[in-house]
């Protein structure tokens, strides 16, 4: 019985051997299998793809230099917007202080402007009231039985000296007409000064035939002492009866400068 058992051992171990023997063509199994026939390859050969594997600590450095790429450029984004922020606030300071300074400015001129135009005003003014103010006019009348006799009054109602030039006077029946002329007034040169206030009498007679009414006229040219030169007109109608006299004949023949 034992024979028996280790014979049937035997033959199924020498079977079992048959059976893992390689093939007879002698070709490994890989290149059996993967073999393809011929006519399946159409067009170029294609490259095997390739994967490049990158180890771990590089791609860590890698994500790390990125991500601190980032926050710089964050870093620098936020900056520049802080930057440009401030700039244009130093801007809008500076066009509100610009104008401002115009505003200012402007007033500034007004007022100078105004000061000037009334120191203008002042210089002026003084010489108007500080001027003389040579006035001419009768100043005694003497009335006979066949004549008039007028003597001339000079005054100053200025506050400074004046200096007489010239004087003209002419008596004439009939009140002036037209505009002021020394045509036909007798000229008496002058060269006096008048104090301020002063009242003078001129050392001449006029004398009138008859003792009816009349027309005292003239004219007195002086400068006063700024260099200015001024004239002053008289018309004044004579009464002898009265005896008196009154301002007559135009406005024109009473003016002044």
């Amino acid at each position: 019985m034992m024979r028996w058992v280790v014979a049937l051992l035997l033959l199924s171990g020498v079977a079992f051997a048959q059976s893992s023997e390689p093939p007879a063509s002698g070709e490994p199994p890989s290149a059996q299998a993967t073999q393809q026939p011929a006519t399946d390859q159409r067009g170029t050969e294609q490259s095997p793809l390739s994967v490049k594997i990158i180890p771990a600590d590089d791609a860590d450095k890698k994500a790390a230099a990125e991500k601190h790429e980032r926050e710089d450029k964050s870093q620098i984004e936020r900056k520049l917007a802080f930057e440009t922020q401030r700039v244009a606030d130093y801007t809008l300071w500076i066009a509100a202080f610009t104008f401002l300074v115009v505003i200012v400015t402007g007033f500034l001129g007004y007022a100078t402007w105004s000061a000037a135009k009334a120191a203008r005003a002042a210089a002026e003014h003084i010489p108007r009231v500080e001027r003389a103010y040579l006035f001419v006019g009768p100043d005694d009348i003497s009335a006979f039985a066949a004549e008039t006799i007028v003597k001339l009054g000079i005054k100053n109602h200025g506050k400074t000296p004046a200096m007489s030039k010239s004087l003209y006077v002419g008596l004439r029946a009939d009140p002036p007409t037209g505009p002021p002329s020394v045509k036909g007034l007798v000229h008496y040169h002058m060269d006096s000064a008048f104090a301020a206030g002063q009242e003078f009498t001129a050392p001449i007679e006029f004398k009138w035939p008859t003792t009816g009414m009349f027309y005292f006229v003239g004219r007195i040219d002086y400068d006063d002492i700024f260099g200015e030169p001024h004239e002053s007109w008289f018309c004044a109608l004579i009464l002898p009866d009265k005896p008196e006299f009154r301002a007559a004949g135009p406005a024109s023949w009473n003016h002044w400068t």
